[in-house]
Formats: C-alpha cells, structure tokens, sequence
C-alpha cells in the first residue's frame, strides 16, 4: 500500500476544520497570559507555494525539512497579542539550497478565553542562504513570512499548535525568483512562568470576594 501523505491541500483543510471547531468547542477556561514568556519548538515541510514561478515550483521537491525554534512575549489579554522571535531552518534538497531564517513576529490569538485558539500573524527578517539556487551564492536577503493556524491548551503551560507559515524570499538578483514557500508544521510552546487565573472574556467585569 502507498502511505497517504496529507497534500498541502489538505493541510488547509485540517487549520479551516480546527477554525470552525474553535467556534463550537473549547468551553473551558484558558490560562490567563498578558506579560508571560513561552518558549517553543517547531518542525514541519516547506514546499513551493502553487503561485511560485515555475523555474523554481518544477524543480523543488515536494516535501522538504523545516525546523526551527523560538520566543515568545504576550503583551495583552483583549485581544491576545504578542511578538515572536523565530529561527526557522528550511532546505530544498534538489538545489541544495539552505536557508536560515531569523525573524520577527506580530500574532494574534482569536478568542483566549478558550482552550482553542485562531491564530495570525505576519513578520519580516533576514534570511542567510546557502547555494541559492539560480546565482548558486550564499546571501543575506530580506524574508518575510505570513501565519494562519490553531492552537490547543494542553495543560495550563503547555500548548500544541497546528499551523501554515507561508515564506517570502526576495532576489538576489534578477535572475533569481521571488520564492514563496508554504510550511505545514505542528509546534510545542511552553509557559515559563506559572499559570495565572483563567482568562475573562469581559476584562474590567468585578472579582469575587
């Protein structure tokens, strides 16, 4: 039997589903998380968007690594946002080309009072290449990367996350093309400080004495 492999089709499907799940589910209370650190680890594929040129899309395997880690500060309740700070590692193997990826990170995290959580976010930094694959030269150029996912409280300081990064790697010169990369990738992200109480979804509403 030939192993099923999810497409990138599918991916999509599986973050669209886990939406419409978010709105039905998760009744439970989350942890509450305004000034709190969390550290993660994240691996997945990357792949050629389908928008990609196709001197780059016809060439590139289909699923290659991606590993990365980061940071997190949240730095408010209503609505959950925060900034992430992200080293991302990506390799297409057929032009053994190698990108370490160092960037910045604005999310947002839809409905915290919940154990599950939409999650967007956008971010720009600077990739360092190996072997890029038209000038076949290692360059510091500009990416940007793009977020749409969810993710799942486990435990009051332990997440799971699911989610799609799409990547932007600029030329390095007018032979090269734009790369747009898609990466379906699950994460682990951990509180490190201790949980508080649950999240309200009416700040300001008084406390029980």
């Amino acid at each position: 039997m030939t192993p099923a492999v999810i497409s990138i089709g599918g991916a999509m499907k599986i973050i669209l589903l886990s939406l419409l799940a978010c709105a039905f589910l998760g009744t439970a209370q989350a942890a509450e998380r305004t000034r709190e650190f969390a550290a993660g680890g994240i691996a997945g594929v990357a792949t050629s968007a389908p928008w990609t040129r196709p001197a780059f899309r016809e060439k590139a395997n289909f699923f290659n690594p991606r590993l990365g880690v980061f940071g997190r500060y949240y730095m408010m309740a209503f609505p959950e946002a925060g900034w992430e700070f992200a080293y991302d590692r990506l390799h297409f193997g057929n032009f053994n080309l190698g990108v370490d990826s160092f960037t910045a990170n604005l999310f947002w995290r839809v409905w915290p009072e919940k154990i599950f959580h939409p999650i967007f976010g956008i971010g720009l930094g600077l990739a360092q290449t190996q072997n890029y694959y038209a000038s076949g030269v290692n360059r510091d150029l500009a990416i940007y990367r793009v977020r749409a996912g969810v993710e799942f409280e486990l435990t009051p300081q332990l997440e799971l996350a699911f989610q799609v990064d799409h990547f932007t790697l600029t030329k390095n010169k007018q032979t090269d093309t734009v790369i747009h990369a898609l990466t379906p990738s699950v994460s682990a992200i951990y509180y490190l400080s201790a949980p508080k109480t649950p999240a309200s979804p009416t700040p300001g509403a008084p406390v029980a004495k």
